[in-house]
C-alpha cells in the first residue's frame, strides 16, 4: 500500500521532510514561538509582505549571499493547478529575461518539495497606488514616473515580454531614491515561440 503523503491542513501543500507540525512552513502563524524560522531553499522567510491571486511575497534573507530578498511562492504548492504553475513559471522566466533599473530583478528560481518559488530583489518602498491615494502628485513628478515606466516597458518589449497588467498597485516607489520600479509579471506573455499561459478567448488582468 502506498504511504499517504503528509499535507498542510491549511493550504494542502506537501509537508517538507521532518516538519513537526501539520502546517507547512509558509502557513505557520507568526506568533507560534516554538516554530523555527520558515526556510525555503537557501532563504529564511521572515514575514509576508504581499498577497494576490498569483502568489504570496515574503521578506526574507538569502543565507548564501547574506542579503535581504523578496521570495514569491505559489499558493498551494504541488496542489496548485497546472495552469497556475505555468503562469508562475512564465512570470519567473519573463522577469529573469530583464535587466533594467526600473524593473525588479529576479535572482533565482527553484522548487523545494513541491513548492515553486523565485527569489527577487527586495525593494524598500511602497506601491504607487498607496502613494497617489495619500496626496496629489506634482506634474513634474508624475512625468518623471511616467517616463520611467515607459522606459521599463520598452525594455521589456525589446526582450520579448509583455506585462499585460501594468497598474499603480504593480509599481513600487523606492523610499530613498523616489525611483519607480515595475513588478508583478504574473500575467506576462513572452513573444516569439514561447507558449502562452492564456488560451485564445480568455480575459486576464484587472479589466477582466
Amino acid at each position: 500500500m502506498t504511504e499517504a503523503i503528509p499535507r498542510c491542513r491549511s493550504c494542502g501543500a506537501r509537508l517538507p521532510s521532518g516538519t513537526p507540525e501539520d502546517l507547512c512552513p509558509l502557513c505557520v502563524p507568526d506568533d507560534v514561538a516554538e516554530i523555527p524560522v520558515r526556510v525555503l531553499g537557501d532563504c529564511d522567510l521572515h514575514e509576508e509582505i504581499g498577497r494576490g491571486s498569483m502568489g504570496i511575497v515574503w521578506r526574507g534573507l538569502q543565507r548564501g549571499l547574506d542579503r535581504p530578498v523578496a521570495v514569491k511562492t505559489l499558493p498551494g504548492g504541488d496542489m496548485a493547478t497546472e495552469e497556475a504553475r505555468a503562469r508562475f513559471r512564465t512570470e519567473a522566466q519573463a522577469t529573469a529575461r530583464l535587466n533594467h533599473p526600473n524593473i525588479v530583478s529576479v535572482y533565482e528560481v527553484g522548487e523545494t518539495e513541491g513548492m515553486p518559488y523565485f527569489v527577487m530583489e527586495l525593494v524598500d518602498g511602497r506601491p504607487l497606488s498607496t502613494v497617489i491615494s495619500e496626496r496629489p502628485v506634482k506634474m513634474q513628478q508624475a512625468a518623471k514616473w511616467g517616463r520611467e515606466a515607459a522606459l521599463a516597458m520598452q525594455h521589456a518589449h525589446d526582450h520579448g515580454v509583455l506585462h499585460r497588467d501594468l497598474k499603480p498597485s504593480n509599481i513600487l516607489i523606492e523610499f530613498m531614491s523616489n525611483r519607480l520600479r515595475v513588478t508583478d509579471f504574473g500575467l506576462a506573455k513572452m513573444t516569439g515561440n514561447s507558449p502562452s499561459a492564456t488560451m485564445a478567448g480568455q480575459t486576464a488582468g484587472s479589466p477582466a
